[in-house]
């Protein structure tokens, strides 16, 4: 009966490590899936900035541009 029990404890410890080392490698999966989402979700937002800067700029310069192109024209009107 001791040696039965003693077997059991054994086993039983054999599992909580096993359960351990499961729960530690999908801990850790689940850190690196979450930092992939995070990582992905940072360079869709720096993309999507990118492009509003790059669409702000484009409209800034065909903005000053016709303002410009406007001046320079009035400017020739009151030459004349």
């Amino acid at each position: 009966l001791q040696l039965d029990k003693y077997m059991l404890e054994c086993q039983l410890q054999q599992l909580r490590a096993q359960i351990a080392a499961r729960n530690n490698i999908e801990f850790a999966e689940q850190s690196r899936l979450l930092q992939q989402r995070f990582q992905e979700e940072i360079q869709s937002v720096a993309l999507h900035h990118a492009e509003l800067v790059q669409g702000i700029t484009t409209d800034l310069s065909a903005y000053v541009t016709n303002i410009l192109q406007k001046s320079i024209e009035d400017i020739e009107s009151l030459r004349s």
